[in-house]
Order: C-alpha cells, then sequence, then structure tokens
C-alpha cells in the first residue's frame, strides 16, 4: 500500500503512516508509477479487513433492502402467461400472431 493508503487506514497523516511503516520495518519498494508501498504486516492486515468489513456494513444493508423491493414488487406483478396485460420489456412474453 501507498503511504497515502496507510494513512487513510491508520486515520494519520502521510508523513505519520511513513514513519510508522520504518518504525516496523516493513518492507517497501519504488513501483512503476512511482510511489512507495510498503508491504503490509500481519498486524495491518488485520487492520485492513476490519477496514474493509465496516465499509460494507452499508453497502451490505443496501443490497439487502433492495432484494426485499424486488420481492415486493416480483409479488405484485401480473405474469404475461396469465390473466392481465402482458409485462413490457418480458423476455418470456409470447407474440401476438
Amino acid at each position: 500500500m501507498t503511504y497515502d493508503e496507510i494513512a487513510g487506514l491508520l486515520d494519520c497523516s502521510i508523513a505519520q503512516a511513513r514513519e510508522r511503516v520504518v518504525e516496523r520495518q516493513l518492507d517497501r519498494k519504488v513501483s512503476r508509477d512511482g510511489k512507495t508501498r510498503a508491504k503490509l504486516s500481519v498486524e495491518l492486515i488485520g487492520v485492513f479487513f476490519d477496514h474493509i468489513r465496516a465499509s460494507e456494513y452499508p453497502l451490505d444493508l443496501a443490497v439487502d433492502g433492495l432484494r426485499r423491493v424486488h420481492r415486493i414488487m416480483s409479488k405484485n406483478l401480473v405474469r404475461p402467461d396469465r390473466q392481465g396485460p402482458p409485462l413490457h420489456g418480458s423476455a418470456d412474453r409470447k407474440a401476438v400472431s
């Protein structure tokens, strides 16, 4: 991860992130884009995973909400093979001859 990414992960400045990388003696490498990247320790990998899990929770809630809405809307739809008007854009709508 770049120092900027590590700073975001640890909620500190870029300079502080660089200091922490040096203190922990993490492997560093300058990438082709010119940015220095540090290899995360096991401890920082755990922090990274916790950060991802925390940020995905609102997304999971949104997906669950969309699924509930889809189920509700699906129950209210009239299928083309039953009585009622055909659904627009339905792939299984039968051609009228």
